[in-house]
């Protein structure tokens, strides 16, 4: 209903309880800058901005607190819709630069319900008429406006605001003051009277007292438009404070000065700590407790003030050294009901903050117990809860997970007591075999159909070298049978065929240099030996081969999937309890 000031105290209500909740600091930072989502005709909402302000909205602290207590997911949703506002802002602004500075800004309202003129609005127009007259640039709705349809108004409506020196608000009738756009743009203006002296305000208004005016514009000077010479009156004083007219010139006074009123002023603070106009807030303060020094709420505004905090949000929490200053004790001295439950509020959350810290101490040396215990007593306070849920779930991991390691125990140990329970005809058969196995010992030489084939070799070119002994060749033939077959020796002796291979080529060129009778000796005792060697190791070797493989065939046809299942059945009640990177990688019953 674009009552920002009501809706930014309640959602300040809502930050008192919960500094952590986003979507409040979000809602706060759009009611600091009046925006306000408008539907489109294609179904969309289109933002515009009613309380323009030049401090730019990336930097709004709010803003920055909703990223910062927001998930990923909603603090990047936050981002892309603030930037489309800074954009907006941005545009704001260049419109601003290219307007001409204005003298006098009248406020009123223009339309009664019936969509009639009011006479607030007639009388704007003699003056808005008597003014330009005079040679002053006034901003006068009706007419200011009148070429800017289809625009957004709020970049000129801000850049008359913030250039004239004097605002002039009329009315006929009190409720006319309290209307959306009448109290939005007088309440901007005092706020920044506040920080720039200046600036001027003079009530204006007909069949009315000037003490149907709120109690902020009341104070100041005003105009009575039955009297006799009202509009001369009226136009020399602004002329006046605009530095147009002479200075013997006085203004009227209609409205005696009322006396001091706490509570207005406190609401002119308030809007200047939203501008950050922390020293002038300060000011005030300092003269408001001059007069009235047991105000409780001035106290604490002045803490913040002092703090440069908009509210109390922004203090600094963790290290609240300023709970021992001044303004902190007679505000908690003077405070009323609602004061003291906000500032008890306070109290409350840095004592939590304390705990919250300790509590995370503790998670972060694992030590859970304690951590839980502190985490308990703080609610939903900072993400407790979540922090205390994950300590316990990590504490009944951790029992889980001795539990686990003493069913299991050894992996295969383990596996081999199931399988024997459960399943003990196949368990049987299985050891059964792995015993035939296991008695099968290797040979000496266990290259299985290798053997053979080496025995082959040697042994016929070994015959060939009988065949041929009375040739040339006959010893060349038996420097080579010699060599491969003491190669092959060599190689099983020194566990190396690659050294048997060189002692070969060796031995080749060696035994061809001698002569051929001693090379047939070596040559029959190097091919005796290699077939009493390889022959009776190729067999054994193959017949071991047999039962081996026999063994593992049944293993993986047999035992593996009976073991899975058990794989499984362990995986499925275990892992929600310790966690898949605590489970053992559960051994067959035999490694091998």
């Amino acid at each position: 209903m674009g009552e920002y000031d009501r809706a930014y105290s309640a959602y300040e209500s809502v930050t008192a309880e919960n500094r952590d909740d986003p979507e409040a600091h979000w809602c706060l930072m759009l009611c600091r800058y009046g925006i306000n989502y408008v539907r489109e005709e294609g179904g969309g909402f289109k933002p515009t901005i009613s309380r323009m302000n030049r401090t730019p909205i990336l930097e709004d602290p709010d803003y920055r607190a909703a990223l910062r207590c927001s998930e990923k997911e909603i603090a990047d949703q936050y981002r892309r819709e603030a930037g489309k506002l800074a954009d907006l802002q941005k545009r704001f602004l260049e419109i601003m630069k290219k307007e001409p500075p204005t003298d006098v800004f009248i406020c009123f309202k223009a339309q009664e319900a019936d969509g009639s003129h009011t006479r607030a609005s007639e009388m704007g127009m003699d003056i808005y008429e008597e003014l330009t007259a005079r040679g002053l640039r006034v901003f006068f709705s009706r007419v200011t406006l009148e070429n800017k349809i289809g625009e957004e108004y709020e970049p000129y409506i801000f850049s008359a605001l913030y250039s004239a020196k004097v605002m002039l608000v009329v009315a006929d009738k009190p409720e006319q003051l309290n209307a959306r756009w009448v109290s939005n743009e007088w309440i901007r203006f005092l706020a920044m009277m506040d920080q720039d002296h200046s600036k001027a305000m003079i009530p204006v208004f007909r069949g009315m007292s000037p003490y149907d005016f709120p109690p902020e514009i009341s104070m100041v000077q005003g105009q009575d438009m039955e009297k006799l010479g009202a509009l001369q009156d009226l136009t020399g004083n602004v002329l006046k404070l605009c530095g147009k007219g002479p200075e013997n010139v006085k203004l009227v006074q209609t409205a005696p000065e009322a006396g001091i009123n706490a509570e207005n002023i406190l609401r002119r603070v308030k809007i200047s700590m939203e501008e950050r106009d922390f020293a002038g807030a300060v000011q005030r303060l300092e003269e408001l407790l001059e007069k009235e020094p047991e105000t409780g709420e001035a106290w604490f505004l002045k803490l913040l003030a002092k703090q440069k905090a908009q509210s109390w949000h922004y203090l600094d929490l963790d290290k609240h050294e300023w709970m021992d200053s001044r303004e902190w004790k007679n505000a908690g001295r003077y405070a009323d009901d609602n004061l003291r439950n906000q500032l008890e509020a306070i109290e409350t959350n840095c004592r939590q903050r304390v705990v919250l810290k300790q509590a995370q101490k503790h998670m972060d040396r694992q030590e859970y117990e304690q951590a839980i215990e502190l985490f308990a007593t703080l609610g939903e306070f900072g993400k407790a809860d979540r922090k205390l849920a994950e300590c316990k779930r990590i504490l009944a991991q951790r029992k889980n997970l001795i539990e686990y390691k003493k069913e299991i125990g050894d992996p295969q140990s383990y596996m081999r007591r199931r399988m024997e329970a459960e399943h003990p005809k196949e368990y049987e058969k299985m050891e059964a075999l792995n015993r035939k196995a296991d008695g099968k010992k290797a040979p000496f030489l266990d290259l299985g159909w290798g053997n053979l084939i080496i025995a082959a070799i040697i042994g016929g070119l070994f015959y060939v070298g009988i065949r041929n002994e009375g040739l040339n060749g006959a010893g060349v033939i038996f420097a080579v049978v010699a060599a491969i077959a003491l190669a092959v020796l060599a190689g099983v002796v020194l566990g190396s065929f690659k050294i048997g291979i060189i002692l070969a080529i060796i031995l080749i060129v060696v035994l061809d240099k001698i002569p051929e009778n001693i090379t047939m000796i070596v040559g029959c005792i190097g091919c005796g030996a290699v077939e009493l060697v390889c022959i009776p190791s190729g067999i054994a070797s193959l017949r071991r081969r047999s039962v081996v493989g026999k063994a593992q065939r049944y293993y993986r046809e047999a035992i593996a999937p009976l073991e899975g299942s058990i794989r499984t059945e362990i995986r499925n009640r275990w892992i929600s309890r310790v966690g898949e990177e605590n489970l053992y990688p559960l051994e067959g019953c035999r490694k091998d």
